[in-house]
């Protein structure tokens, strides 16, 4: 078969493969790959020898092992799901998702970190339920390895939440959703007070086991602001809000979403002190 590919007769050394039982490719795709050659038509290459190093893979018994350093590859170059990294992450999602839904992908870390960034970004999608599957494969591994201040239990737990309201699951999202999205329901009912002890716990914990320039900690304290703001505790609020402007001018772009609602927010504050 050599000499073929050296000549660059690609249908022939395809042909080739697909008949040789060395190769391991299945009755059915033979006479498809040989009629495609009678006909010079083209073939696809990336499908034939990707299902080529499955076969083999198999039968040499480095499946499981090959998917899972995969897995930790992608896990390890995923982007975040910042405006910004839209071009690289949207390159991705359909590779995370394909190896995600393999069998061997196996039961490590790496994989239900992977599943929360392409939550994260499948969600920004507007791909909510499939989001929502992603969310609860992560949470459902996570809450069983780690403890209950654990911040990647806690995002994970926070984001799950997120997508069953999206999804209309409401009672769902109010019993999993503990602190962030029960204090802006509390705030939203009139409950502020509520709201603001839950958030109080959420920063409190967070300012132990996040960095200050961490999305969630600096969410926390924001949303904390906001309803210091609805119970007329100006100061406070305002406080909160230079923290969060201060940090978030070192991290973030000047036009960044995140950094223009803190901004936003502050002024308001501001205006009525």
């Amino acid at each position: 078969m050599l000499r073929y590919l050296r000549r660059g007769s690609w249908l022939r050394a395809c042909a080739i493969a697909a008949s040789s039982p060395a190769y391991g490719f299945c009755s059915v795709l033979r006479p498809r790959v040989q009629e495609k050659v009678k006909r010079d038509e083209k073939l696809d290459m990336y499908s034939l020898v990707h299902l080529a190093t499955r076969i083999w893979l198999r039968r040499e018994g480095l499946e499981t092992q090959t998917i899972e350093t995969a897995v930790r590859r992608l896990a390890g170059s995923f982007p975040t799901d910042e405006y910004e990294n839209q071009h690289i992450w949207r390159a991705y999602l359909p590779h995370a998702l394909r190896i995600l839904q393999r069998a061997g992908a196996g039961d490590i870390e790496e994989r239900y970190e992977l599943y929360f960034w392409v939550g994260r970004c499948l969600q920004g999608e507007g791909r909510i339920k499939e989001a929502m599957r992603c969310f609860e494969e992560c949470w459902r591994w996570r809450s069983g390895q780690f403890a209950e201040e654990h911040p990647s239990r806690l995002a994970s737990q926070h984001e799950l939440a997120v997508a069953y309201r999206s999804d209309g699951q409401i009672k769902k999202a109010v019993a999993l959703l503990e602190q962030h999205e029960l204090a802006r329901a509390y705030r939203s009912d009139g409950q502020v007070k509520k709201a603001v002890a839950l958030l109080e716990q959420v920063v409190a914990v967070q300012e132990r086991t996040l960095a200050e320039e961490h999305p969630s900690r600096l969410a926390s304290q924001h949303n904390l602001a906001i309803a210091y703001q609805a119970d007329g505790r100006m100061p406070q609020a305002a406080e909160l809000l230079k923290q969060v402007v201060a940090v978030e001018s070192k991290t973030l772009e000047e036009d960044h979403p995140d950094r223009l609602v803190s901004l936003s927010a502050l002024e308001n504050v501001l205006e009525v002190l």
